[in-house]
């Protein structure tokens, strides 16, 4: 006689795309690696949702800047 295993699927949860972790922040694994988007529901869709063509299509992430700040990278360039 074959077991069944029933698992409680929320359909809400399908909607939505992103998985609550442990640590309390919404998550989503692509391509095997899980990103992290933040504790809050709302904002961390809006975080996904801008993320999410660059994540999938495995381009690196447009980081951007807090006004005046220089990066590491920029302070390199000016050092030569």
């Amino acid at each position: 006689m074959p077991i069944f295993f029933y698992y409680n699927f929320d359909y809400n949860q399908a909607k939505f795309s992103l998985i609550l972790h442990k640590t309390g922040r919404y998550r989503k694994k692509i391509k095997g690696k899980p990103y992290y988007f933040g504790a809050d529901k709302q904002q961390a869709l809006e975080q996904y949702l801008q993320q999410a063509e660059s994540l999938h299509t495995g381009r690196k992430q447009k980081h951007i800047s807090a006004g005046n700040s220089i990066t590491i990278k920029i302070a390199a360039i000016l050092y030569k």
